[in-house]
Parts: C-alpha cells; sequence; structure tokens
C-alpha cells in the first residue's frame, strides 16, 4: 500500500499525526509478501485497508458489510428499477472510488447480484 495512502487511513482512525510521521520505512524487495496462516495481522490490516469501503451505516435502505477479503452491499427499493438505481448511484460510485484510492481491483467472477423478495408481496403495490 502506497505510504501517503496509509497515513491517511491511519491518521482518519484517529492515530495521532505525529505519531504517525515519526515513523518512515524504506521500500524493500521481499521474497514472499504472503501473511502466514494464523498470524493476528489480517484483521488488522483489513480494518485500515478496507475500513473505507464498508464503513456505510446499515438502515432500511441499505448497508454493507465485509468480512476478510469480501465485501457485501446491499440496497432496498419498491421494484427491480428502482434497486438498480439505487445500487448504480449510491453503491457503485463508491467502491469505484474506493478502488481507485487503493489500487484494489475487483474480480468480474466474483461479482454477483442477488435480488430477495418478500414472500407473496407484490412489488407495484409495496408501501
Amino acid at each position: 500500500m502506497h505510504s501517503k495512502l496509509l497515513e491517511h487511513r491511519l491518521v482518519a482512525r484517529r492515530v495521532p499525526k505525529p505519531i504517525v510521521e515519526r515513523y518512515e520505512s524504506e521500500v524493500a524487495e521481499v521474497e514472499y509478501a504472503g501473511i502466514p496462516q494464523g498470524s493476528p495481522l489480517p484483521p488488522l490490516l483489513y480494518v485500515f485497508y478496507n475500513a473505507d469501503l464498508v464503513e456505510r451505516s446499515i438502515d432500511g435502505q441499505g448497508g454493507s458489510i465485509g468480512f476478510v477479503d469480501d465485501f457485501n452491499a446491499w440496497v432496498v427499493g419498491a421494484d427491480e428499477d428502482e434497486t438498480i438505481a439505487a445500487i448504480q448511484n449510491t453503491v457503485l460510485p463508491h467502491v469505484k472510488q474506493w478502488a481507485r484510492q487503493s489500487r484494489a481491483t475487483f474480480t468480474d467472477s466474483h461479482t454477483r447480484r442477488r435480488d430477495l423478495r418478500i414472500r407473496g408481496v407484490d412489488p407495484a403495490h409495496r408501501h
């Protein structure tokens, strides 16, 4: 992760800027860049790296959650058109901005849309 991005995220998480600015390191090649199984680091790295993606209030109109390398967002609409519009106008711009800032990519084959409806309720007559 880019050091300025990490610095921004640490400060955004209320780590005092004088502490963040006190430390500096050089970029070095790493033979194996993975994290060992069972390491306590992944949850901490997840918070710093993905928190901006999943920070969205959960309410009657939608929300988002994340776990490990999964991100799930949902919206509520009166019908399919309204729901798709909500995804396109709220979720996708937020996700695209986060991806640009974090230099992350999404795998199309792992991206899904699922429609859930209340049984016996005609979407045209939903209040």
